[in-house]
């Protein structure tokens, strides 16, 4: 298949007017990574299950966080995404001193001086993320849906994250269908 399309590229075929069908979604992931493993630029629509692929539900678990902004499971789930590169221990390390302080994981992550307190390296991190969730909140409550989502993707790292993947271009496909989804809502106003 990668032969007979570079074939095709090499007679001057235009990208454009080459198009692989396949027989399902999984065999449609193999084929787009043997393009991209022979250095062709493809294209594949993978939307069909898009809550249900991992990148998808990380985001979910994101946006989870924000919209139940100082749910303590939620941050808790949130800041263990890969996504941040935060440490797990430390974030035991915060659940377990919220229980011993009587104290909710959400003020300890607004406090530098209370996580630095009980020997959290990276307090200054926590509360950076704690801090832009809660931006992210307030934006979700001002503007658009299409918009919001665009701006968390994008600000908290997750579009950085997606890139620097070994396959950026199959891990973006369904955030890519989930922004042409919300799209359509913001547009048709049934959002």
């Amino acid at each position: 298949l990668t032969k007979n399309i570079k074939a095709a590229l090499d007679r001057g075929v235009n990208p454009h007017e080459i198009a692989v069908l396949t027989r399902n979604r999984s065999h449609a992931k193999s084929v787009l990574q043997a393009l991209m493993d022979a250095s062709i630029p493809a294209y594949a629509d993978l939307a069909e299950d898009v809550l249900e692929e991992p990148i998808t539900e990380k985001l979910l678990i994101l946006l989870r966080a924000i919209h139940e902004y100082a749910d303590d499971e939620a941050l808790f789930r949130a800041f263990h995404l890969d996504v941040f590169g935060l440490s797990p221990y430390e974030l035991y390390k915060l659940s377990q001193a919220a229980s011993k302080k009587r104290k909710s994981l959400a003020e300890l992550l607004a406090s530098v001086s209370l996580m630095e307190e009980i020997g959290i390296t990276q307090a200054a991190r926590f509360h950076d993320l704690f801090t832009q969730l809660g931006h992210f909140y307030v934006l979700s409550h001002n503007e658009s849906l299409n918009g919001v989502l665009h701006t968390i993707v994008r600000d908290s790292g997750f579009l950085r994250y997606m890139l620097k993947s070994k396959n950026p271009i199959l891990v973006t496909a369904p955030i890519r269908a989930l922004f042409d989804q919300v799209q359509t809502l913001d547009k048709d106003h049934l959002w």
